[in-house]
């Protein structure tokens, strides 16, 4: 999500949570892209990168099950732990960033 003015809106009360993950960003700079793929039940799922500026990464997103697939593209948003604490300006306050095996990171927000 390129702005961010929404979370300011969340229909949270003083001390409500907002949780969500992004990419590592770190992992991202380490790392690299690459194309990955992941098959559970007969349903594999590709990711692959298609361009990627050091801002954002654009993915193709495919699924396929027997004859059928469906794929989409997203834009990802990299941004940093002080990117996300800019963001929460007044209205919030960064308490608990987790990471993870993969290239998600978890952060959570309390409304002040």
């Amino acid at each position: 999500i390129p702005k961010h003015e929404w979370w300011k809106r969340l229909p949270l009360k003083k001390g409500g949570s907002f949780i969500f993950d992004i990419f590592d960003d770190k992992k991202v700079w380490e790392e690299g892209f690459k194309k990955t793929t992941k098959e559970v039940n007969g349903v594999r799922r590709e990711i692959t990168p298609i361009r990627f500026n050091g801002k954002y990464v654009d993915l193709k997103i495919s699924v396929m099950y027997g004859d059928e697939e469906f794929s989409e593209e997203h834009r990802m948003y990299i941004y940093s732990e002080e990117d996300i604490e800019k963001f929460c300006g007044k209205e919030f306050e960064l308490v608990a960033t987790r990471k993870t095996d993969t290239w998600q990171k978890w952060h959570r927000l309390v409304r002040r």
